[in-house]
């Protein structure tokens, strides 16, 4: 098997998940990419690098394939620190592989270390550009930084270099949900994403965020639903559930969705963070089941003075 498959095995779960666990133009007949400056959108060059496509499995050292396994198997089992130690070492023996790049950025991406996660895959996409998973690893790692203009577009290269891979349209839509942008083309992706991978729980929770973020409070529940039947402990679907239970005003069902949604994930909160889904203090009222008090607030009732500063959460 090729080392570059087994890698992409090891990496499936990065891209199926949203970013409450860690995951560009087209081939594709639909809306075209999000416009980005070419220089946020391609990595940086890196001097020296080859210029020849090559098998990057032929010529690596026996010791450098060792240190890749045990950088996988540390990955596997969720020991970071070794991973990254393991990597390191390999990426001293054979600097051209891309393999250890990307295994140390993905184990950087799991610690929501970004800037080090987009360091390693902006190397692993200059020594193997063909590789969808280099680049959504690069645009996970630009997302995790607030940069959601070029994580999408590198997404979009990724969706380009492999049309049918539902991991790849599914963390493009949930990009374009979470930051609240470009919602139709998102609702597009997502679509794109269920046609390839049907029932897939991940999926139905983007759509879900697309659609609340739309307004769309039914959909949004029934996707959310969807989801919750094939992985009751899905904390986004949980939350995103609460939040749409609380705008159609039932405050009880919204409480009981988000607690559990936050004993499933304590972080859960900060997914939303670009663009709060509840106020400031929704967000932080709920201490006890019996101690939340959420309502939406009320529409004003004057029209508030020309040139007033107001914060608004949303």
């Amino acid at each position: 098997m090729k080392l570059r498959t087994i890698v992409a095995i090891a990496l499936t779960g990065i891209f199926l998940a949203s970013p409450a666990t860690a995951s560009s133009i087209t081939l594709f007949s639909g809306p075209p990419p999000a416009k980005t400056d070419r220089s946020a959108s391609v990595p940086p060059e890196l001097p020296g690098s080859p210029a020849r496509e090559m098998d990057r499995d032929s010529g690596m050292s026996s010791d450098g394939l060792a240190l890749l396994l045990w950088c996988m198997s540390a990955l596997a089992d969720g020991n970071f620190r070794d991973a990254q130690k393991a990597c390191s070492r390999a990426i001293k023996l054979d600097r051209w592989n891309p393999a250890p790049y990307k295994l140390r950025g993905a184990s950087y991406l799991f610690q929501k270390r970004f800037e080090q996660a987009r360091v390693d895959f902006a190397y692993a996409v200059g020594l193997d550009p063909t590789d969808p998973e280099n680049h959504a690893g690069y645009a996970e790692a630009l997302r995790g930084q607030g940069k959601y203009r070029d994580a999408i577009a590198q997404f979009s290269v990724a969706i380009r270099l492999a049309p049918t891979d539902a991991r790849m349209w599914n963390a493009r839509c949930w990009t374009r949900g979470a930051f609240a942008r470009e919602l139709p083309e998102g609702l597009f992706d997502c679509n794109t994403a269920l046609r390839l991978a049907p029932g897939q729980p991940d999926i139905l929770d983007s759509r879900g965020l697309v659609y609340l973020r739309m307004g769309r409070l039914d959909d949004a529940t029934r996707d959310f639903g969807a989801a919750l039947r094939r992985r009751p402990n899905l904390a986004t679907a949980l939350y995103g559930r609460g939040v749409a239970r609380l705008k159609r005003g039932d405050a009880k069902g919204a409480q009981a969705d988000v607690l559990r949604a936050r004993a499933a994930d304590p972080n859960v909160d900060d997914i939303f963070f670009w663009k709060p889904l509840l106020s400031l203090r929704c967000l932080t009222g709920i201490v006890s089941d019996h101690g939340w008090k959420c309502r939406l607030p009320k529409p004003p009732m004057h029209k508030i003075p020309k040139g007033a500063r107001t914060a608004v959460f949303r």
